[in-house]
């Protein structure tokens, strides 16, 4: 099942902590910040990893937004083709 954008854009926004799951807002490691997290591990993030990770999430949503385009121009170009045919051939 595919998620939508806004579910995406809600799992990029937080970091899991590997140890306990916990999760963070991803605004919290700007500037390469780390996070102490209630378990005790340290979290971080650094920018490339994040933009690295946020680039592949931005190149799968304009696809799935391409995809639908096409969906929606196809089934648009069906109903035209109907129509027409059923201007031309009599019933």
């Amino acid at each position: 099942m595919s998620m939508s954008g806004k579910d995406r854009a809600v799992e990029v926004m937080a970091i899991r902590c590997p140890k306990c799951g916990r999760e963070y807002d991803v605004t919290l490691f700007e500037f390469e910040k780390g996070v102490i997290c209630e378990c005790g591990e340290r979290i971080g993030l650094k920018h490339k990893e994040f933009t690295d990770n946020l680039g592949k999430e931005l190149k799968h949503y304009e696809q799935e937004v391409e995809e639908e385009k096409l969906s929606k121009i196809k089934r648009a170009s069906e109903k035209i083709v109907s129509l027409i045919l059923i201007l031309i051939i009599p019933a």
